[in-house]
């Protein structure tokens, strides 16, 4: 399978964007859907593949944001950090979501919290 990043992207929508999390979804060319979220730990992005129902359960308040990775179960996601590109699997290793604690609507109400 090839890194998420590496796809080509056919459209790209800013689901999230404040200082807590920036969260797009992306829609390969060939209908793959990958989530790109900004990590707590490691430092990065990371970029992993999910399907439309698990973005719904999200969107919808039904599961967490590090609840939402760690059900699209890839074999591996990719981490870019300083432009450099690492491969990682979510069962060898600790990736944690920046927000990954919160609900849709907890990270969007953030702004206005603070």
């Amino acid at each position: 399978m090839k890194p998420a990043k590496n796809e080509d992207f056919a459209s790209t929508v800013s689901l999230l964007h404040n200082r807590l999390v920036k969260l797009d979804l992306n829609k390969t060319i060939g209908g793959h859907v990958v989530l790109s979220c900004n990590l707590a730990y490691p430092e990065g992005v990371v970029y992993f593949k999910t399907t439309p129902e698990l973005v719904v359960e999200f969107l919808t308040g039904d599961l967490l944001l590090q609840a939402l990775f760690d059900k699209s179960a890839n074999a591996t996601v990719e981490i870019i950090y300083n432009g450099i590109a690492t491969h990682a699997s979510p069962a060898d290793t600790d990736i944690v979501l920046s927000g990954g604690n919160k609900t849709f609507r907890e990270i969007f109400d953030f702004e206005f919290l603070l």
